[in-house]
């Protein structure tokens, strides 16, 4: 079970705010953390999603690299941040994420004949993306909008991170001619496989690969998703293809708190990208770039 680990920091007159941001950083870098701050009294912010164990591990690291004197106050939220949704899960009256308990026939609809152009089919027991956390339904909700502005049709598209495959399964579904899906759990790899046959996916145009985002070649893909916690995107960021992405090719960054978007910058400013759309849902941030 996933939960939330929130921190607060207040930097004395011996450390500054900065320094304890990157020994933070140093600490923590690889949860899914967002770090905020410091605010004009000083005081950083973390939340991290984390497993009861990592949380331990986090607070003793903190304990440890953090000079005495640092004002350190902390709880965590009890609460499932990927939980699995109880029944339709819908977007924009357009997209329905089921659980797999749920039959695609016969299912409860809003209205008394409601149904969805677009339904998907997900049994998540050992990966991230049941569907319901922000991040997933910012990233669905973006996906939606680029359908409507026609830019997804024909699109070959590549997702990084792709847990249970739920999104990889959705821009099939919305026309991209082919996806891969990649991640570096194994068990992901066969949940992914697994749920793009119970959503009757043309084998021959998706795959799921066991691979880092890091160095993955991004050759031959005009759509990116990259779903993934702060400090894997740091990494996706620094894959080299990025810059060689053709015109008009389209990354969606998701994974991250409103506060946390230092990674908008560099994708204008230095790998060639401009933000064209923007969506927040719960806190949690999506941003949609376009390369010029």
């Amino acid at each position: 079970m996933t939960k939330r680990l929130n921190i607060e920091i207040k930097a004395t007159h011996s450390l500054t705010p900065n320094l304890v941001v990157d020994q933070v950083k140093g600490v923590v870098g690889h949860h899914n953390l967002t770090l905020t701050g410091p605010d004009t009294h000083g005081v950083i912010r973390l939340n991290i999603e984390a497993t009861d164990q990592e949380i331990d591990c986090c607070l003793t690291l903190l304990g440890k690299a953090l000079p005495k004197g640092c004002d350190i106050t902390y709880f965590v939220e009890k609460e499932d941040v990927d939980a699995p949704i109880k029944g339709v899960l819908t977007i924009d009256d357009t997209l329905a994420i089921l659980p797999s308990n749920l039959s695609q026939k016969g299912v409860p609809r809003k209205g008394a004949h409601h149904t969805f152009p677009i339904e998907i089919t997900i049994d998540c027991h050992d990966s991230f993306g049941h569907g319901g956390h922000p991040s997933t339904l910012g990233m669905l909700k973006a996906l939606l909008r680029l359908t409507k502005g026609g830019l997804i049709a024909d699109r070959s598209a590549l997702d990084v991170g792709t847990g249970s495959g739920v999104l990889a399964i959705a821009a099939l579904k919305l026309g991209a001619n082919s996806v891969v899906g990649i991640d570096i759990d194994g068990a992901s790899i066969k949940e992914a496989y697994k749920n793009a046959h119970i959503n009757q996916c043309p084998p021959e145009k998706v795959r799921f690969l066991l691979a880092s985002c890091k160095d993955f070649p991004l050759d031959g893909f005009d759509l990116v998703l990259a779903n993934i916690v702060p400090g894997v995107r740091r990494e996706f960021l620094s894959n080299r293809g990025l810059y060689h992405m053709p015109q008009d090719g389209i990354v969606l960054i998701s994974g991250g708190k409103i506060g946390d978007n230092d990674y908008i910058d560099q994708m204008e400013k230095h790998l060639g990208f401009k933000c064209i759309d923007r969506i927040e849902v719960r806190g949690w941030l999506t941003t949609c770039f376009r390369r010029r």
